[in-house]
């Protein structure tokens, strides 16, 4: 899980400070976008197969495709779960919700570094003393 909060979650907000409350529910909301999109349109390819022989190591992927799609082929789900998800998916648009989420991106960025807060900074130079910068002179 931790690989996929990299590749996803950190690609889409950052290494930032969120402190505010607009904030939070902003990347909330950027969140529940970006659920729906990774979860219903973006393909993932799953290991099937990893072997080994010497120093050399030869991994084998199934075909690609959505966990949307997994969850519909899967036999341990039921009927009724996946009529719901086929209506959520009926309702959604892929281009429209990459638009939303790329437009919060924005406005969550801007929020962040037009904060006229002060934080601490270590100075490598002299170990952990303490100096205090402004967050957008670091940007």
């Amino acid at each position: 899980m931790e690989q996929k909060n990299w590749s996803i979650v950190r690609r889409t907000v950052w290494y930032l400070r969120y402190d505010t409350e607009e904030e939070v529910l902003l990347m909330n909301k950027i969140y529940e976008s970006l659920r729906l999109f990774t979860n219903f349109f973006l393909p993932v390819m799953q290991l099937t197969r990893k072997t080994r022989q010497g120093a050399k190591v030869t991994r084998s992927y199934d075909t690609p495709c959505t966990p949307y799609e997994r969850i519909l082929a899967s036999l341990c789900i039921t009927e009724e779960a996946k009529e719901v998800l086929r209506a959520q998916y009926g309702h959604l648009d892929p281009v429209a919700l990459h638009d939303t989420i790329l437009a919060d991106e924005r406005h969550l960025r801007d929020l962040v570094l037009t904060k006229k807060q002060v934080q601490p900074h270590i100075n490598p130079r002299k170990g952990m003393d303490w100096q205090l910068h402004p967050v957008s002179s670091r940007f």
